[in-house]
């Protein structure tokens, strides 16, 4: 895990552990910890505080620009 996400993990209790996933209008994706506003070609949060972090473009094939942000279970790698 990296430390962004780990970071977040350990901040939300056992039973919520989510975040926003977005897809960017140029196919870049990003985690958010708090559900990020629709601008013209991305996405931004209120909180300037908050971790922000890209993640591989191929992850969640089916998070496309029309359809984020999306509310996303993290689960622990092993």
């Amino acid at each position: 895990m990296t430390e962004k996400i780990e970071k977040l993990w350990k901040s939300q209790n056992e039973k919520q552990r989510f975040a926003w996933a977005a897809r960017e209008k140029d196919g870049k994706l990003f985690l958010y910890p708090t559900k990020p506003v629709r601008a013209q070609t991305t996405f931004f949060v209120h909180d300037i505080e908050c971790d922000i972090m890209q993640i591989d473009k191929n992850a969640f094939p089916k998070i496309t620009w029309e359809n984020s942000p999306v509310l996303v279970k993290l689960l622990p790698m092993i």
